[in-house]
C-alpha cells in the first residue's frame, strides 16, 4: 500500500505526542519567562512619571553643536548595569529620553520628555552649556489634537528612519557642514536650519513633530563597538586575535618550542605568516582610509540607542505631502555615498491615502498606532504592526541632528528670548 499524503503529518504527530515530556516543559518555561519580562516591562513604564520641559535660548546665541554633544554626554549618564533581581524581579529598565522639534500650526518649540527622576540631570546639563537659555515645564503641544487621528476630519503621515548599513559606519556630521575653513559660525551650514524651516511653514489646522528617542549604551553592552573594530580589521586586511589558549596549551607550546629550538632550530614560519602582510593600511585608497577613519572615529565616543521618527498630522482640507518631501530632503543632507545614510523604516511607514481596499481596516490601525505611539513617546513595538529598528548614534551624531540653532537659523517662528537670562549682582541689598 502505497502511502498516503498525510501519512508523514501522523508520523511527526505520534512524535509529538509521545515525547511531549520532553520538549513542552522546556516550551512552557520559556513562554512563562518571556511574558514574565514583558509584565515587567509594562509596569515599569506605566508607574514611571514623565515631564515635559521647553527650552527657549537667545536670538543671539553663537554655541556651536559642540555644545550640544556636551549635553549628550552627560545625559548618558543616566544609564546603569541592573543587578539580576533589579531587572527580572523589581522589571527595572534602561530609561530612554526624547528630544522633540514640533510645530503646532507654525509655532515652532524644542521639548525635552524625560522621567521626573533625570529632570535635574538634563537641566543641568543644558544650563551648563547654554547658560543664558531658559527652561520650563510645557504642557504637551500634541493635547491640543484628536485623540483619535486619523478620522473623518483630520489625517495622518508619518515615517521612521533606519540606516542603510551597519551601525559603526557613520552618518554626515555637523563638522562636514562648513563653507570655507574658519572658526566663525556665519561661515557654517547648520544642518538643523533646514529642518526648522520646513516646520516654519506649518500652518493653520497642522501639526508636524520630529522626535529623536534614545537611550544609553553601557560599555558592557557595545555589542556595536566590536562590530565597529571588525569592520576595521576587514577593511585593513588585519587578522582577528584568537582566542587565548589555556595555560596548559601555552606551556606546552612553550616547552615545544625550547625544545624543537635546541634539538632542530627555529620553528619555521607558517604560511600565513610569511604572505600575509600585518596590515593593508598602506595599499588603501584615499577614500578607503576615510572610510577606516571615520568608522574608528565613531566608535571611539559615546553611543546611544536610538529611534528617529517624524509625523505630519493635518484637516483633510489642509493636508499638504510636500512637508513630507521637505522632511526628506532635510534628513537626506546627513546621507554619504561612501559611509551611512538614512532609509525609510518599511515596516513603520504610513501613507495618507490607501488604494488597496484587501488591506484596508490593517492600514487604518497602523496609522492609529503610530499616532499612539507619536502622542505616547514609545517606541514602536507592535510585531503585527510595527517595529522600530533601533539606531545607533554617537553624541557626535546626535549634536547633529538635534542642537538648538545659532544665528545661521532665521525661521521666523523660531522660539527665541528677548534678551540674555543674567543672574542679580550678589551683593544687591533685599528690602
Amino acid at each position: 500500500m502505497e502511502p498516503g499524503p498525510f501519512d508523514n503529518y501522523i508520523t511527526l504527530f505520534r512524535i509529538a505526542w509521545f515525547t511531549w515530556w520532553f520538549w513542552l516543559p522546556p516550551l512552557l518555561f520559556y513562554s512563562a519567562w518571556e511574558l514574565w519580562k514583558a509584565y515587567l516591562k509594562i509596569w515599569y513604564w506605566k508607574t514611571l512619571e514623565w515631564t515635559i520641559l521647553e527650552v527657549k535660548i537667545p536670538r543671539e546665541i553663537t554655541k556651536p553643536p559642540q555644545a550640544m554633544e556636551q549635553v549628550f554626554a552627560g545625559i548618558h549618564g543616566i544609564g546603569r548595569p541592573f543587578d539580576p533581581d533589579e531587572k527580572y524581579w523589581y522589571g527595572l529598565q534602561d530609561d530612554y529620553v526624547v528630544f522633540e522639534m514640533i510645530s503646532h500650526e507654525g509655532e515652532i518649540h524644542f521639548l525635552i520628555h524625560t522621567p521626573k527622576k533625570f529632570r535635574n540631570l538634563v537641566e543641568a546639563q543644558i544650563y551648563a552649556q547654554y547658560p543664558e537659555s531658559e527652561i520650563r515645564e510645557a504642557e504637551d503641544p500634541t493635547g491640543y489634537l484628536p485623540r483619535d487621528v486619523p478620522n473623518a476630519e483630520w489625517s495622518l503621515f508619518g515615517a521612521e528612519w533606519k540606516f542603510s548599513k551597519p551601525d559603526p559606519y557613520p552618518i554626515r556630521t555637523y563638522h562636514e557642514f562648513v563653507l570655507e575653513e574658519g572658526t566663525k559660525e556665519e561661515i557654517k551650514v547648520d544642518p538643523v536650519s533646514a529642518v526648522a524651516e520646513m516646520l516654519s511653514k506649518i500652518k493653520d489646522g497642522e501639526h508636524a513633530g520630529l522626535q529623536l528617542m534614545i537611550r544609553p549604551i553601557l560599555e558592557s553592552e557595545a555589542e556595536w563597538k566590536e562590530e565597529g573594530e571588525k569592520i576595521i580589521r576587514k577593511l585593513i586586511g588585519k587578522k582577528a586575535p584568537s582566542k587565548a589558549a589555556t595555560e596548559i596549551e601555552k606551556i606546552a607550546a612553550d616547552v615545544y618550542e625550547v625544545a624543537h629550538k635546541v634539538v632542530v632550530g627555529p620553528l619555521p614560519l607558517k604560511e600565513e605568516q610569511r604572505e600575509a602582510p600585518e596590515s593593508l593600511m598602506l595599499h588603501l585608497s584615499p577614500g578607503e582610509k576615510d572610510v577606516v577613519t571615520s568608522v574608528g572615529k565613531k566608535i571611539s565616543k559615546l553611543g546611544f540607542e536610538a529611534a528617529l521618527r517624524f509625523v505630519y498630522v493635518a484637516k483633510r482640507d489642509r493636508f499638504d505631502m510636500v512637508h513630507f518631501s521637505s522632511v526628506m530632503g532635510a534628513m537626506r543632507q546627513f546621507n554619504t555615498q561612501d559611509l551611512n545614510s538614512f532609509k525609510l523604516n518599511s515596516r513603520a511607514l504610513v501613507g495618507a491615502k490607501w488604494y488597496s481596499w484587501i488591506k484596508q481596516r490593517t492600514k487604518e490601525k497602523k496609522r492609529k498606532a503610530f499616532y499612539y505611539y507619536y502622542r505616547t513617546r514609545q517606541p514602536f513595538s507592535s510585531i503585527y504592526l510595527m517595529h522600530s529598528v533601533p539606531i545607533v548614534l554617537n553624541i557626535e551624531e546626535l549634536a547633529s541632528i538635534f542642537h538648538f540653532p545659532g544665528r545661521t537659523a532665521a525661521a521666523p517662528l523660531m522660539p527665541r528670548l528677548q534678551a540674555r537670562r543674567a543672574e542679580p549682582p550678589p551683593g544687591l541689598p533685599v528690602g
